[in-house]
């Protein structure tokens, strides 16, 4: 082959498409493992409003809390707490009902419910006061919790 590396190039490719095709999802623990590393962050979890919560802590100073919307989850926080982590306490939890956190059949996970449990939350960490940040509807569940 006249060409060497953009065979072995085109070889590697192959297998990462591979790789990604047969086991996507230890692709993403891989890259969650890494994002984790470089924020400091540890898994950590915790009961409050009768849910299991499981959430991302790092860092020291005040504390932010940082709430993820519909559909997300506490790793899209990681590369945000890797530069915030220098300043900050940070906190990123899975609402209840979402990834890694406990899901109770028949429960309201609407945002004023949510807001409740965020509070509960907030509590049981014994870091009051905090800082609550919110993306999405998670911005929605941290105002109301903020009015509690």
């Amino acid at each position: 082959m006249r060409h060497p590396r953009i065979a072995f190039a085109l070889l590697l490719l192959v297998l990462a498409l591979a790789v990604l095709a047969w086991r996507p999802q230890g692709l993403l623990a891989a890259e969650y493992a890494r994002l984790r590393w470089l924020a400091g962050a540890e898994v950590k979890s915790l009961s409050a409003a009768e849910h299991r919560w499981q959430y991302l802590e790092a860092g020291s100073g005040p504390t932010l809390v940082l709430v993820h919307g519909f559909t997300g989850s506490k790793e899209h926080w990681l590369p945000l707490m890797a530069q915030l982590s220098a300043q900050f306490h940070v906190i990123a939890p899975d609402l209840p009902g979402w990834n890694a956190s406990q899901r109770v059949p028949g429960a309201d996970y609407g945002v004023i419910a949510q807001a409740d449990r965020l509070h509960a939350f907030i509590a049981a960490l014994g870091d009051e006061p905090v800082i609550v940040v919110g993306h999405s509807m998670g911005g929605h569940i941290s105002g109301r919790c903020a009015i509690h």
